[in-house]
């Protein structure tokens, strides 16, 4: 059974290679039906599936998007062809890890276009979107706060230490591959809370100015910084757990004409999305006042938390030219992320002074000087770095007497 498969699918990968474009759909079809069977078959007898002739079929499809998407004389592959395509490559990207990073850059290195593979819910009782937002319960939001600046928080101080040093007076982010969105690397931002007065405490997580669940090392940026590099905007979908609604949009460059998340979206503007509004009238340059993030829920049960992916690799921003800066929050045990994923205590589960002094010992551990960083910070985080180096210093020099 398992080498009569085998055989079936390797005459459908044969005809799939040499069907012009008219009837490729029909090959396609083929082959995905020979796929699954033959996955199937070895599957139920136990037998490894043959690496060379997946691989093959990965190198065909790979030959077969970029004479698409990157000649001169393209394809122009029909919405079903180009489905049944995606239908292959997810199948065998959540099916063997052996294919993942390959399957990805593919998927990734494409002309116009970007192919994303939603991810699943892990638990009962949440739900996923793709290519839309949940509808909100209430129709009008409770807050609109300034989109003035974005974030990215880092859970440890080493890998903050490499993002400022990999690439020099820079700041470096890699992109990941996320297992919500396989296919693309991606850099996740989400807007900086704004700050309370000490009247009105922030009610849930995602609100909080001084704390965040992802770690205690926080870079900001101006918002309209990244969307000036990254201009074309695409709805990825929410992500509904117990408590939170993760809403999140993706930027990309503006060659990026739809994305492929199931089905084909489109780009939408920013205040089509129903969490960003504008400021200022339409055709107004881009600033740091231009647009305002909505929230809808805040309340510790039910809370919104909008994100923005960025489709990139790779991102590097000067302090000096795009505003970049590093903050320090409070970062707790029994509410951080990554602890959570990973099943591990967190060994980062400091308050900001304790990260601040932490971040200070790492630099004179490896030999890095501290009047050589100024420009990552604004000056009230400067002063404060400033006094609390001064204060270690002092401890060292009595303990050393």
């Amino acid at each position: 059974m398992v080498q009569t498969a085998k055989v079936i699918l390797s005459r459908a990968l044969a005809s799939f290679d040499s069907q012009p474009n008219a009837t490729l759909e029909v090959a396609a079809e083929n082959l995905i039906k020979a796929l699954v069977e033959y996955i199937t078959v070895c599957s139920s007898k136990r037998t490894p599936i043959s690496i060379g002739l997946i691989n093959q079929l990965i190198s065909l499809i790979d030959t077969i998007l970029q004479k698409d998407s990157r000649s001169t004389r393209p394809l122009e592959l029909t919405d079903g062809t180009l489905r049944i395509i995606y239908n292959i490559l997810q199948l065998l990207h959540d099916k063997n890890k052996r294919y993942r990073d390959r399957i990805n850059s593919i998927l990734f290195n494409q002309k116009d276009r970007l192919l994303l593979f939603p991810g699943t819910p892990a638990k009962e009782g949440w739900k996923f979107t793709s290519g839309k937002f949940l509808s909100q319960s209430n129709t009008n939001p409770k807050h609109s706060f300034s989109l003035h600046y974005v974030q990215h928080v880092v859970h440890d101080i080493d890998d903050v230490l490499k993002m400022l040093q990999n690439v020099p007076n820079k700041v470096q982010f890699q992109g990941f591959f996320n297992h919500n969105y396989g296919g693309s690397p991606l850099c996740w931002f989400g807007p900086v809370p704004p700050p309370w007065t000490n009247k009105v405490k922030p009610i849930c997580d995602s609100l909080d100015p001084g704390g965040s669940r992802y770690g205690c090392f926080r870079f900001t940026i101006p918002f309209r910084v990244l969307f000036q590099k990254f201009p074309t905007s695409f709805i990825l979908g929410t992500r509904k757990y117990n408590q939170e609604n993760c809403h999140t949009i993706l930027l990309t460059k503006s060659n990026i004409k739809y994305i492929l998340l199931q089905d084909r979206h489109q780009p939408v503007e920013l205040t089509d999305t129903t969490f960003i509004k504008k400021s200022t009238s339409r055709n107004e340059s881009i600033t740091n006042t231009s647009f305002e993030w909505l929230c809808y829920n805040d309340s510790r049960k039910h809370w919104d938390q909008l994100e923005f992916a960025v489709a990139a690799s790779e991102l590097q921003f000067d302090p000096e030219k795009d505003g970049i800066r590093l903050d320090f929050v409070n970062h707790g045990k029994k509410v951080c992320v990554i602890s959570r994923r990973t099943r591990h205590a967190c060994t980062h589960a400091w308050d900001k002074r304790t990260a601040m002094e932490k971040f200070l010992l790492k630099l004179k551990e490896e030999n890095i000087k501290l009047s050589d960083r100024s420009k990552y910070f604004t000056d009230e985080v400067w002063e404060e770095l400033l006094a609390i180096n001064d204060s270690l210093s002092s401890k060292r020099f009595k303990s050393s007497n």
